[in-house]
Order: C-alpha cells, then structure tokens, then sequence
C-alpha cells in the first residue's frame, strides 16, 4: 500500500507563497456624487399655442386696467365737488406715482412665482385686478383714488412679471421667447380700447340721474372689471402651471 503512495510537489517557488496567502479584496467601484439636478431632469415644456394666447389675453386685461383711469380723470376734473381746484397735471402725476410704487412689488412677486408657482398668483392678482378696477368706480376724492390705483399698481406687477416668466417657461429657446415677448407691446396698445368702451359707456348711460349723478364714472368702470373678471374665470379654466418640477425618475 506504500509502494503506490507517490508524493507530489508545489511547482510555486516557497519564497513567492507568502504572496498567496494575501487576501485579494475585491475591486468596490466607487461613484462620485452625483448632483441632484443631473439625477431629476427638469420636465421639458413644449410651447402651446392656446397657452401662449391665453397670456396674451391676460396682458391685454392689465394693459386695459392700466389705462381704464383716464376717463374717470376727465370727468372728475369737470365736478368741482371731487377735486376742488387741483389741476389735472397734479392729478395725474399723483396718481401715477401711486401706480409706479405699488409696481415695485413686483419683486416680491417673483419670489413667491417661483415658491408656489405662476398660476396662482396671476389667477390672484386677476381678480384683486377686477375687484380695484370696480371699486375705483365708488372713489370720489383723490385719496380713495391713490389707494386704489397703488392696489391696482401691486396687482398689476404681479400681472407683468409671471407673464413674462410663463412665456420664457413655454419658449424652447431664446429666439422663439423673443418672438414671443416681441408681441407685448403691440398688445399694450391694444389696451387704450377700454378706456374707450368705457366713454362709450358713459356716454351712454349718462350722468343725471341716480348712481350716475353721484358716481359718474361707475358704469364704465365696472365693464372693465367685468372683462378682467371673464378674463379671471378663463384662466382658472385653461391656463396651466408652467413652473418647472424636477422629476426624478
């Protein structure tokens, strides 16, 4: 039984077992970290027609509220017991200035645009718009009528700023979203139509009688808020967030 016993040697030298012996870990692949924003790719928009006119339409009710104040200027400078003897350079500029400092809440209004999203606060601002736009109809002095016109200013700069953000959101590119902001002051023009329907209304109705004896300037006034208020009701129908989500996935 011992003749057939053979013994085998190792052909591995013994200085290079000591190399055997090692444990060989294995190869970890480690990754660097990844920023968030590469992970969650930020949902493309594609530019809607509907949602682009739908902007355009809500620009032209701010352009039509800017300008809505006219008429009712004229015909409280021609009753001396609204605005006494004050000019009407005076007037307007006091007015104005109420109007461009309730406009530097436009800041603000960017900030919370890009907290809680742009269709909230266009939808907000539209009817305080609608609401200031009726209530400017009741102002008789010229206190009641800054107030009214520095709301009309705050809502009106929230108007601008998410209008213009909603449409560089909806444009695929920098020349597609010049075109489009290209169109807005066309637009703006288009807004010196209100203060004209609401002479016409004036004109109309008249201002002998009753609540047009004492508040001249309400019928017209509430045709413009009425328009916003349409204007409110089809946003809050069509109009969609346009606020970019990142979406992980």
């Amino acid at each position: 039984m011992l003749g057939f016993h053979r013994r085998t040697r190792s052909l591995i030298p013994v200085t290079e077992l000591s190399k055997y012996d090692e444990k060989v870990e294995p190869a970890v692949e480690t990754y660097d970290d990844v920023d968030v924003e590469e992970e969650c790719a930020v949902e493309p928009i594609r530019a809607d027609r509907r949602q682009l006119m739908l902007l355009y339409l809500i620009f032209l009710a701010e352009a039509i509220m800017a300008a809505s104040f006219r008429p009712q200027l004229e015909i409280l400078l021609e009753r001396d017991e609204f605005c006494g003897d004050l000019s009407s350079s005076y007037l307007r500029n006091v007015l104005d200035c109420a109007y461009a400092f309730g406009g530097v809440a436009g800041i603000g209004w960017g900030w919370l645009a890009d907290r809680v999203g742009r269709r909230p606060v266009v939808l907000s601002q539209l009817f305080v718009m609608s609401l200031a736009c009726m209530m400017t109809g009741l102002a008789t002095d010229l206190a009641s009528c800054a107030l009214l016109r520095f709301v009309s200013g705050v809502a009106s700069s929230s108007i601008i700023v998410c209008v213009l953000t909603m449409i560089g959101d909806l444009s695929q590119d920098q020349l597609e979203r010049a075109k489009n902001v290209a169109r807005l002051p066309l637009i703006g023009v288009l807004g010196a139509v209100g203060p004209t329907v609401e002479a016409l209304v004036v004109d109309a109705v008249g201002g002998d009688e009753g609540l047009s004896k004492k508040y001249p300037v309400l019928s017209g006034q509430l045709v413009c808020g009425s328009g916003i208020l349409v204007i409110a009701i089809l946003g809050c129908i069509m109009l969609k967030e346009t606020l970019p989500r990142p979406s992980c996935s």
